[in-house]
């Protein structure tokens, strides 16, 4: 009998250590699968986590694109009206450049007429500074063929010298010059009243003469009238104020 407990005994204990082997061994299978489930995780994680930042900067970089590409098609837009415009200024000047070359295809011929019927004007007129105005026209006729001067700026020095010629008619004015004679020069004074008379006065005063522009001469100046021209003169340089005088103007005058 107590072979038999023995045995029983010794049986038990066995199996309790089969039992403990086997539970042993699946501890250690399940921990290790659970180290290896882990380390997968981690990799999968870490895989998660580079796609994700990959997906962000993508993103980014997406977000950038689009902000860019607004620009750009915003600036392209801004450009395109500034082109459109430039067209538009381009076609305006070119239909400005014709209609001047129309203009100045009359405007040319029209100031170049105005210059000779004024240099004809002097020349029929009463010889006042006679030197000064020719040689005004003479410069502005050579100022004609310059191309460095516009047409603007020679159709003003045109109308600039027809206005000096106006001015002439409503103004009063002495100088000193010289009278030519057949053999000699007599020094004078000259006056002009606008342009109705013309006259001269020798420095000594002992002689004066009006020029009558019909016969294109001097006409000698009676004495009694001499006294007259005097005071003329001393009113033009402004010596006496404005007064009455009696002055011999139907022998001047331009030729008609």
């Amino acid at each position: 009998m107590k072979k038999i407990v023995r045995f029983l005994l010794l049986m038990t204990a066995c199996l309790n250590f089969t039992v403990l082997q086997a539970s042993g061994a699946g501890v250690d299978s399940i921990f290790d699968k659970q180290v290896s489930a882990n380390k997968q995780a981690k990799i999968s994680q870490e895989k998660i986590d580079r796609i994700s930042d990959e997906t962000r900067k993508l993103i980014d970089e997406y977000k950038q694109t689009v902000i860019q590409t607004d620009n750009y098609n915003t600036y392209n837009a801004h450009i395109k009206k500034m082109i459109n415009s430039q067209i538009e200024e381009e076609m305006s000047l070119k239909k400005q450049l014709d209609s001047i070359s129309q203009t100045e295809l009359g405007i040319i011929p029209l100031m170049l007429k105005m210059l000779d019927a004024l240099e004809i004007f002097i020349d029929l007129d009463m010889p006042f500074l006679l030197s000064e105005r020719q040689a005004r026209i003479e410069k502005i006729k050579n100022m004609m063929s310059l191309a460095s001067v516009s047409t603007a700026e020679k159709y003003r020095r045109i109308l600039e010298a027809y206005q000096i010629e106006m001015d002439y008619g409503r103004t009063i004015e002495t100088y000193a010059g010289i009278v030519p004679q057949e053999k000699t020069k007599k020094a004078v004074n000259f006056i002009r009243f606008g342009r109705l008379i013309f006259m001269y006065q020798t420095l000594d005063e002992s002689e004066a003469a009006v020029w009558d522009n019909d016969k294109k001469s001097w006409q000698i100046i009676p004495d009694e009238q001499k006294r007259e021209l005097t005071r003329l003169i001393r009113i033009a340089k402004k010596q006496l104020p404005p007064d009455l005088l009696v002055l011999p103007v139907k022998s001047a005058g331009i030729k008609r």
